[in-house]
C-alpha cells in the first residue's frame, strides 16, 4: 500500500466542536483569545511556555503563559504570546524538581496527566514544540507531530521545507494534519504520536538529528498493529537507533498501569488515619495493601515496587512485605509538615529490561503546635527602601548595616538565630549577628546592574525557619585597580597572620571541603584542616557524598555549604586537625600529628585580589589538587555563568580521572591523572570539545560536541548545561562557585545512561597558558 494512504485510511468521524472536544469547560474563544491544545493523548497540567532561547526545552527563566486543564487545553490572551520564540509544552513527571518551579509561579504543582491513561501521571519528562508561525492562529495544537516540524526548523531548515519532510515521513495526504487534533479522528496517527513521545524521552539530545527517521519507522510499525494494539493506551513501543547507524529497532513495551480506584482508596485510608495527627503524637501503625495498585502487560508476575525512604527525623519508619506497606513510629518525635510517600513500580519491556519507573504519591500532613516566624511586610518594605537608597560604586569601600530584629515575628516562641542564606556580589561580604544586625562590607570589584539577591532567614527556638528576599541597587562603574600576580612558591609570609582559609579538593568523586589555616605557633609552623576524629566535624564536609541539591533538605549539597558558612571561630576551635610544617625551597613538608608520614605541598597558582586576600591552587599527595581562598567569598554562592561562558569563548578545562587508590596515613587516597579539554561555545547553542595535547599544545583531530545553555535553577543560581550528542548522551552540569584570578572553580557533575555522577569541584579558564602551567606539575592521562 502507498505510504501516503496508510494513516489517511484510518480517519474516523470527527468529534463535534472546533477542537474535537465535547467538554463544556471550554468556552467559545473570543477574537483576542487563543486556544492551545496539548496532545499525545490530551495532556492536563502541561506547562505552556515560550522557548526564548530556542533550545527545545523549558528553562526556568522562560515565560510560562498557561497550564492546561483536564481537556489538555488552555485559553490565553493573544498579547501573552507575543514573546519571541517557538511555543512549547513541557510534560512534567511525578517527583520532578520542576514542580517547585510551578509553585513559585503560582501554578498547580502537579505532574502532567495523560488522559489516554485515564488520569495517570506521566513518568518521563519531555518538551514538545510547535513553530512560532502557528501563534497567528486562533487554535494552536502542540503535539509530537508539530514537534517534528519545530525540530527541523531549530536545525536551520525553512518551515516550508520542514513541513514537506514531515508530511512525507508520516505518509499523510494533507500537511494540515500535522497541526491538527488527531485524538478520536485517526487511531494510527494517534499511536504514531505516542511512539514519538516515548522515543524522544528516551533518546533526548539525539532526537533532533534522527526524528524523521524515527517517525518513518514508527509509521511502518503502526501499520502492522491490530485494532486492539491501536486502542491500548499502555502499548507504547520505543524506537532506538542501532549503534549510531541508520537502522532502528522497535522494542515492544506496555507502560505500567496505575489503578486509579485502588490509589484513591489507599489515599482515603491514609488520610482518615492521619487526619488529626500532631507533632506531639506518636505515629500509629497503618497497613496499606497495594496488590491492586500496579499492573504491566509485559509481565505475568506481580509488578516489582519500592518506596522512597523517609528521613529518620520525620519520626516514621516504613517496612513492606510482599504487597503490604506498613507505616509505624520509629521512636522519634514526629516532625510537623507535609509527608509525601512515593511508590515506584519498575517498568520492564518485552525483553525483560527495566526501562523506567512509574511513580505514584500518597500524602498526609502532620500538624504542628509550633508556628514558624512570619515576616512583617511593613517592616520589610521600609528596609527595602533603605537598601534602594544605598550608593555602591566599584572600587570604593562600602560599609552599611541594618537591623532585621523587628522583621520576623514569632507568636508562640522566640527567634533563636538569624542567617544570611544567599548573597553574591564579588568583593562584598554580608553577615548577621545574633541580635539581627546585618552588615555588608568590602570593596565591590565589578560594576553590576541591580538584581543582586540578599536572602535573610530567622530560626525560632523549635527549629522552624522563615526566609525573605531583598535586592540591592546597581553597582556603579568606578576605578578597578590593577592586580599584580605574585610568583609561585610558598613563603614565610603565609604564616604571619594566622588567617582562616576556605579549602576544597579537586579530586574525582571526592570533593572534600572545609576550613584550613597556615598557623604560626610559638615559632613553629603548622597546617590545620577541619577537625580531628575526636568530635563530629562541623568545619569540614564532602560535597561528593550527596547528589540532592535542595535547600530544604538539611543533607543536600547546598545545605552542606550553607552549614559551613554558618560555623565560625575556627581560630579558637580546640579540635583542629593540625600537622607540623617545614618550609623548603618554596614547598611545604607536612607531617600530621601521629601519622608518621609526610606530604609535600606545592603551590601551582597564586593570586592576590584587590583587597590583598590570597587565593591559590595547591598540589599535595603528588597528584591531588586543592583550591584555597582567604577572601570572604562564602562556601555557598554561585557566580553568573554568562559572565564567563558566552558565544565565542574558548575555555580550557582541567579533566580529572581516578585510575585507582593507594593507602596513606589518611586512609585510601585516589590515584589521579589529568588532561585538558577545550570547549568552544558557539552562538547557535552548540559547542565543540577537543582534547589538548599537553606536550605539543595542539588540539586533537577528533572532537565531540553538543548543545549548551545557561539556565537558572529553582534557587535563582545560574547553571551551565552541556548536552553531548555522542553515543553515551552525557549531560554535564556546572555551577561556577568562585573566581581565583584567571581560574574558575566550579561544582560539576554529569548524567548519562549509567546514572548520575557524584558532584566534585573543577577548574577551568579562558587563559590557556595558565592551565598548561598547572598541568606542567601533574601526572597526565595515558592514552
Amino acid at each position: 500500500m502507498n505510504k501516503k494512504t496508510l494513516l489517511a485510511a484510518s480517519v474516523a468521524i470527527a468529534l463535534t466542536g472546533c477542537n474535537g472536544s465535547g467538554s463544556s469547560e471550554q468556552s467559545t474563544p473570543s477574537k483576542d483569545m487563543v486556544t492551545i491544545t496539548a496532545i499525545d493523548g490530551y495532556l492536563s497540567n502541561a506547562v505552556v511556555f515560550i522557548d526564548q532561547n530556542n533550545d527545545g526545552n523549558w528553562n526556568k527563566s522562560e515565560p510560562v503563559i498557561a497550564q492546561t486543564n483536564s481537556d489538555g487545553k488552555a485559553q490565553v490572551a493573544r498579547e501573552k504570546i507575543k514573546e519571541k520564540g517557538p511555543i512549547g509544552i513541557q510534560i512534567i513527571a511525578e517527583g520532578s524538581p520542576k514542580l517547585s518551579w510551578l509553585e513559585e509561579l503560582g501554578l498547580d504543582p502537579q505532574a502532567t496527566i495523560d488522559q489516554d491513561l485515564k488520569g495517570q501521571k506521566l513518568n518521563k519528562e519531555v518538551a514538545l514544540m510547535a513553530p512560532s508561525s502557528t501563534l497567528k492562529n486562533k487554535n494552536v495544537v502542540i503535539s509530537p507531530l508539530s514537534d517534528l516540524v519545530a525540530s527541523r526548523v531549530r536545525q536551520g531548515e525553512s518551515e516550508d521545507v520542514a513541513i514537506d519532510a514531515v508530511q512525507t515521513a508520516l505518509g499523510i495526504e494533507d500537511s494540515a494534519e500535522i497541526f491538527d487534533d488527531y485524538v478520536g479522528k485517526n487511531k494510527k496517527l494517534h499511536k504514531v504520536a505516542q511512539v514519538l513521545t516515548v522515543s524522544k524521552a528516551d533518546s533526548k539530545a539525539e532526537y533532533d538529528e534522527m526524528a524523521l527517521k524515527i517517525a518513518d519507522r514508527a509509521v511502518q510499525h503502526v501499520d502492522t498493529l491490530t485494532d486492539e494494539q491501536l486502542e491500548d493506551a499502555t502499548y507504547k513501543p520505543v524506537i532506538t537507533r542501532d549503534n549510531n547507524n541508520d537502522s532502528f529497532t522497535v522494542t515492544e513495551n506496555h507502560t505500567v498501569k496505575v489503578n486509579a480506584d485502588a490509589l484513591a482508596k489507599l489515599q482515603a485510608k491514609l488520610s482518615d488515619k492521619t487526619k488529626s495527627l500532631m507533632d506531639t503524637d506518636s505515629f500509629p501503625v497503618i497497613d496499606l495493601d497495594i496488590a491492586e495498585l500496579f499492573s504491566d502487560k509485559d509481565t505475568t508476575a506481580l509488578v516489582a515496587w519500592s518506596v522512597d525512604s523517609l528521613s529518620p527525623d520525620m519520626g516514621i519508619q516504613i517496612s513492606y512485605r510482599e504487597n503490604t506497606l506498613k507505616l509505624s513510629s520509629n521512636g522519634e518525635a514526629l516532625k510537623a509538615g507535609p509527608v509525601v510517600l512515593t511508590l515506584l513500580a519498575d517498568d520492564f519491556n518485552s525483553d525483560n529490561k527495566k526501562v523506567g519507573k512509574q511513580a505514584v504519591t500518597l500524602q498526609f500532613t502532620v500538624g504542628t503546635s509550633n508556628k514558624a516566624p512570619v515576616v512583617d511586610t511593613q517592616e520589610k518594605t521600609e528596609l527595602q527602601d533603605i537598601l534602594d537608597n544605598w550608593y555602591i560604586q566599584q572600587g570604593d569601600v562600602f560599609e552599611q548595616s541594618f537591623s532585621v530584629a523587628a522583621l520576623f515575628k514569632d507568636a508562640d516562641g522566640a527567634i533563636q538565630s538569624y542567617h544570611v542564606d544567599q548573597f553574591n556580589l564579588e568583593g562584598l561580604v554580608a553577615s548577621v549577628d545574633k541580635q539581627g544586625l546585618v552588615r555588608i562590607t568590602g570593596v565591590p570589584k565589578h560594576a553590576r546592574q541591580s538584581g543582586t539577591k540578599l536572602v535573610i532567614s530567622a530560626k525560632d527556638n523549635k527549629g522552624a525557619m522563615t526566609s525573605t528576599l531583598f535586592s540591592l541597587p546597581d553597582v556603579k562603574e568606578g576605578y578597578q585597580p590593577p592586580v599584580t600576580e605574585p610568583e609561585n612558591g610558598f613563603t614565610q609570609a603565609l604564616f604571619d597572620d594566622n588567617r582562616v582559609w576556605k579549602m576544597g579538593s579537586l579530586a574525582d568523586s571526592d570533593g572534600e571541603i572545609g576550613y584550613a589555616m597556615f598557623l604560626q605557633n610559638g615559632g613553629d609552623y603548622q597546617f590545620c584542616w577541619g577537625g580531628n576524629d575526636e568530635v563530629p566535624d562541623a568545619y569540614k564536609t564532602n560535597i561528593s557524598r550527596k547528589t540532592d541539591w535542595s535547600l530544604t533538605n538539611p543533607q543536600s549539597v547546598q545545605q552542606m555549604l550553607v552549614s559551613l558558612d554558618h560555623v565560625t571561630d575556627y581560630v579558637e576551635y580546640e579540635h583542629k586537625r593540625c600537622g607540623s610544617v617545614t618550609l623548603n625551597e618554596g614547598k611545604l613538608q607536612l607531617t600530621l600529628d601521629g601519622a608518621g608520614e609526610s606530604v609535600v605541598m606545592e603551590r601551582l597558582y597564586h593570586h592576590v585580589d584587590a583587597e590583598g586576600q590570597e587565593q591559590l591552587i595547591m598540589k599535595a599527595f603528588n597528584d591531588e589538587l586543592f583550591w584555597l581562598d582567604s577572601s570572604d567569598t562564602p562556601f555557598y554562592q554561585s557566580a553568573q555563568v554568562d559572565s564567563f561562558v558566552y558565544p565565542g569563548v574558548e575555555e580550557y578545562r582541567l579533566m580529572v580521572e581516578q585510575t585507582g587508590v593507594t593507602q596513606s596515613f589518611d586512609g585510601e587516597d585516589p590515584i589521579l591523572q589529568y588532561s585538558i579539554l577545550m570547549n568552544r561555545f558557539k552562538s547557535n547553542g552548540y559547542y565543540e570539545s577537543q582534547s589538548i595535547d599537553y606536550k605539543t599544545q595542539s588540539k586533537d583531530d577528533f572532537f565531540t560536541g553538543g548543545q549548551w545553555r545557561v539556565i537558572q535553577d529553582e534557587f535563582g543560581n545560574e547553571l551551565l548545561i552541556q548536552q553531548e550528542s555522542s553515543e553515551d548522551k552525557k549531560k554535564r552540569h556546572r555551577y561556577i562557585n568562585r573566581k581565583i584570578g584567571d581560574v574558575l572553580v566550579g561544582i560539576s557533575w554529569s548524567q548519562d545512561n549509567g546514572g548520575t555522577s557524584l558532584p566534585n569541584y573543577s577548574l577551568s579558564s579562558d587563559n590557556k597558558q595558565v592551565m598548561l602551567d598547572i598541568m606542567d606539575n601533574l601526572p597526565l592521562i595515558q592514552e
